[in-house]
């Protein structure tokens, strides 16, 4: 009915949904399930995914102003040093949105009575989340769904931070992968979850050179990562306790930044030769840029290092605690907040530059 609305002329339509609320049939297209709630299919319309508040939405949420926050992420994206106000304030405010995450009712629940608020409302917000893999799962693909939704959390928090379906029940690696596969699948279709995949080679174009089955998985919303890692540990990110390891948290978060600026996740693993090195993170930003995340102050970064002689890296960029700086070997850091800000996707311009003599009449 809506298209027919739209068609009318009279009306701008906008329609708002879940992903599971607009159509099943993606989701049940993993099980070869007919479903008759299909999506419109021809012109006229644009998809537009949303996701939960952003680093920026949620300081506006909690009374920054806009003024602030642009003066900050200028001085971010020059490479300026912050003043030390500024990165106390803005890293406390980071923390803070580890643990309540952008979830709307999350959000609005700490600005009202504080984190106990944010808490209930990310329980009721996981219960949630249970009810619809109950609804959109049958027989044993709920429990299988919901094993897969909460292994994540323990997936992203071990050394090696590949999602494995062994991990999930303990069971082959084959077996598991045959058992649980399209079960992580409908996780990512509903937008719960996000892809990191691993890259085979630091070159472009990335689609070449991208292992598809293997990959990290992130929740899409840190706080409800959090959420799932229990009390102790949100009480512990706030108090700055060392003796909690926040590696996952602090990936996580970055992840999620990097991903609400638009940028696609890879990672590079290599595990032999005298050139072993692992880096976090890669997106494509003008040419490849490596991304480190650190949670303390600890300065070493050897697979960073070891990208130096690399052409196809442009950027070497290091999320860690402390101001912003560059090292003598070019390497960029910045608080962790920063990877909110310093990306800033261009849009077409580039193409625009290149199509000035091309779009036109090519007889005029």
């Amino acid at each position: 009915m809506l298209k027919y609305f739209s068609e009318d002329g009279r009306y701008d339509v906008v329609a708002s949904g879940s992903l599971l609320g607009v159509s099943d049939s993606r989701l049940g297209i993993y099980k070869n399930v007919p479903n008759d709630d299909m999506l419109p299919v021809g012109g006229g319309e644009e998809h537009i995914t949303m996701y939960s508040l952003d680093f920026e939405e949620f300081l506006l949420a909690t009374g920054v102003k806009q003024k602030d926050i642009d003066r900050v992420r200028e001085s971010l994206i020059k490479r300026e040093r912050l003043s030390d106000v500024d990165v106390d304030v803005f890293s406390r405010r980071f923390y803070a949105f580890m643990v309540v995450g952008g979830m709307p009712d999350a959000v609005k629940g700490f600005v009202e009575g504080g984190m106990s608020e944010a808490e209930r409302a990310l329980e009721s917000i996981r219960e949630t989340c249970i009810n619809d893999i109950n609804r959109y799962n049958k027989g044993i693909d709920v429990v299988k769904t919901q094993q897969c939704f909460e292994s994540i959390s323990n997936q992203l928090s071990s050394t090696n931070k590949r999602f494995t379906y062994s991990r999930i029940d303990g069971g082959g690696s084959r077996g598991s992968g045959e058992k649980y596969m399209e079960n992580l699948l409908w996780i990512m279709a509903a937008g719960y979850g996000n892809y990191c995949r691993s890259m085979t080679d630091l070159r472009q174009p990335v689609g070449r050179f991208v292992t598809k089955d293997v990959f990290k998985v992130y929740m899409s919303d840190t706080g409800m990562l959090m959420n799932m890692m229990g009390p102790e540990s949100r009480v512990a990110i706030m108090m700055g306790d060392t003796a909690f390891d926040f590696g996952a948290v602090t990936e996580n978060a970055v992840a999620e930044a990097l991903m609400k600026s638009g940028y696609k996740l890879y990672y590079y693993r290599k595990s032999n030769g005298t050139d072993k090195m692992e880096l976090d993170m890669v997106i494509e930003s003008d040419g490849l840029v490596a991304v480190e995340v650190k949670r303390g102050k600890h300065r070493n970064y050897p697979s960073l290092k070891k990208t130096l002689g690399n052409d196809n890296v442009k950027r070497r960029v290091i999320f860690e605690k402390g101001n912003v700086f560059t090292d003598e070997q070019g390497i960029e850091h910045y608080p962790l907040f920063a990877s909110a800000f310093i990306f800033q996707l261009k849009g077409d311009d580039h193409m625009d530059q290149l199509m000035d003599d091309i779009v036109g009449d090519p007889y005029s």
